[in-house]
């Protein structure tokens, strides 16, 4: 009937503009793709392309098979989040920078061990890091906001703790010296070289309009951005396959 030859007309007419509506955003996501650096284009990449093998194929596909892909999926998505968190981060920081509205790092805290072992607990739980650590420091007051504080602590545990072997022991030990704070980080993980040292010491000159450098890279330019900021200052001590050492020296509220 001509009723039902103009309700395939319809259906024919919809699907065709279903295709092109996914063609239009497949070559929006590829233009969006085709901009982004490797560490985030590959997860992102992967999460769209076995999203579209789930949808497109879920009766086909085998249940060990459904089960990797959806895992990679969720891992990748938490390597872009947390690479996206830390990048925003790092531009909170240089925009109260070229606004000059430090006012926020300067407020003073206590630190303590109660406080301290508080934001390590945290990471710990937060990015499921299997790691220990040994806390012994000096109480005092610093002249850093809590929020920066923490900051620098989580970044500094993640890494001890990524760059170790499982059940490590991470040291910290804080105390004041010539009229600043020191803390250091202390594992024995995978060490570094003296030309990676060097190379660290430039990660927070590169540049910040794009992804550039590793999650690594991105949380040791936001430790060096306080310090910088707050007027603080950081060493590194390490050997290729043994340990590394990362001293912080922060400022006093009150100096002698």
């Amino acid at each position: 009937t001509i009723e039902e030859i103009c309700r395939e007309i319809v259906f024919h007419l919809s699907r065709m503009e279903m295709m092109r509506m996914d063609g239009i955003i497949t070559a929006l996501g590829q233009n969006v793709l085709e901009q982004m650096r490797d560490e985030v284009r590959i997860p992102c990449e992967a999460i769209i392309n076995y999203t579209k093998t789930i949808f497109s194929g879920a009766g086909a596909i085998r249940r060990e098979d459904f089960e990797e892909m959806t895992q990679y999926i969720q891992s990748a998505e938490l390597h872009v989040k947390n690479k996206t968190d830390k990048f925003l981060t790092l531009m909170d920081l240089i925009a109260a920078e070229i606004s000059k509205e430090l006012s926020s790092l300067a407020p003073t805290m206590k630190l303590n061990e109660r406080l301290l072992v508080s934001v390590i607990d945290r990471q710990i739980a937060h990015k499921e890091l299997q790691t220990t650590v040994n806390a012994l420091i000096q109480p005092a007051t610093l002249l850093i906001h809590e929020y920066y504080f923490s900051l620098l602590i989580r970044e500094l545990i993640e890494n001890a703790a990524r760059f170790s072997k499982p059940d490590t022991i991470v040291h910290i030990i804080g105390g004041i010296h010539d009229n600043m704070y020191r803390l250091s980080v202390h594992d024995t993980g995978i060490g570094m070289s003296r030309n990676e040292i060097a190379h660290i010491g430039k990660v927070g000159e590169f540049n910040y309009t794009n992804l550039e450098g590793s999650e690594n890279g991105l949380g040791l330019a936001i430790v060096m951005k306080i310090l910088e900021l707050c007027k603080g200052d950081i060493f590194i001590k390490s050997k290729k396959g043994f340990y590394t050492t990362v001293t912080l020296c922060l400022p006093l509220a009150n100096p002698a």
